[in-house]
């Protein structure tokens, strides 16, 4: 996947003291041909700041954003050069009374995944996830909140194992294709899929056991024919009154024809991390340039 570009929409409060906060970030990817924009659904942080910020207004133009990206989406013409990325910037986005608002420098920024949604959700999480995060009792456990856990747990235990997992592994098969956010190696070949039933209700959850059962059930015969094992991580719902639907996703899942486990938030999931952590060293070995390998063949 080729470079791809982004820029961080400032909401200048106050010019003449240089006063900036991130209000949204939009991205480039000339490859597909593609234009991303994202902003924070509140604007709790700015109202903290500023009393006499205009809230009303700031929706408009980032409303407005989101619908021009849209549309452009639909005639973008020949891929873009950097020049003409910024051009669309200058004259297409912000209007001449648009004051409070100017994009930053352009970033040309190299892709450590293939997935488009993976990469909106890092960079996202990377300038906006701490600044504008919810009250704690608003926030879901969502499949980021389960992958950020794991990686952080192994990090924290060692932080050289954490580069050696293998991320975005697809295994396929003629009926479905199954991406695999992480992998690593002990006895088995162990891809890592988180699943979160952190949602609203019964119908959602029960919609979302079956969808994965299906896709990885498809997979079983592979997974016996080459030693894969499906390591599930799971998150509870925070609703109790959700929680003998949960039980019911869960035991759905378990009836997946393939070797699996099922690691679940919390305590469960430490424990899993240690034993990835452990693992992940003992299956790497150092080359000359002081890289790792692994020592096995996938």
């Amino acid at each position: 996947m080729k470079p791809f570009y982004f820029n961080l929409l400032k909401y200048v409060h106050s010019p003449f003291l240089g006063e900036e906060v991130n209000v949204g970030i939009l991205f480039y990817f000339p490859e597909q041909r593609q234009l991303e924009f994202r902003f924070p659904d509140s604007s709790r942080r700015l109202r903290r700041l500023y009393s006499n910020f205009s809230e009303r207004q700031l929706k408009v133009y980032l409303q407005s954003f989101s619908e021009w990206v849209a549309r452009a989406n639909k005639e973008l013409y020949p891929e873009l050069t950097l020049e003409g990325y910024e051009v669309l910037l200058r004259h297409s986005l912000l209007d001449a009374d648009a004051t409070v608002l100017r994009f930053a420098p352009t970033v040309k920024a190299v892709p450590h995944s293939a997935h488009i949604g993976t990469l909106l959700d890092h960079y996202y999480d990377l300038y906006f996830s701490e600044a504008y995060a919810p009250p704690l009792h608003e926030r879901t456990r969502d499949e980021g909140f389960l992958l950020s856990q794991f990686r952080n747990s192994i990090k924290h235990l060692d932080p050289g194992a954490a580069k050696l997992l293998k991320k975005d592994v697809e295994i396929s098969v003629p009926a479905t294709s199954v991406i695999f956010d992480y992998a690593w190696q002990n006895g088995t070949f162990n891809l890592v899929k988180p699943i979160s039933f952190d949602l609203k209700n019964e119908n959602e959850i029960h919609k979302k056991a079956l969808f994965y059962y299906g896709n990885l059930n498809l997979l079983a015969d592979k997974a016996k024919e080459n030693q894969y094992r499906f390591d599930i991580l799971v998150a509870r719902p925070t609703n109790p009154k959700l929680s003998r639907e949960y039980n019911r996703a869960v035991s759905i899942l378990k009836k997946i024809d393939a070797p699996s486990s099922f690691i679940v938030e919390d305590e469960e999931l430490q424990e899993y991390s240690k034993i990835a952590a452990r693992n992940l060293r003992e299956h790497y070995k150092p080359t000359d340039t002081g890289l790792f390998l692994p020592t096995f063949d996938n």
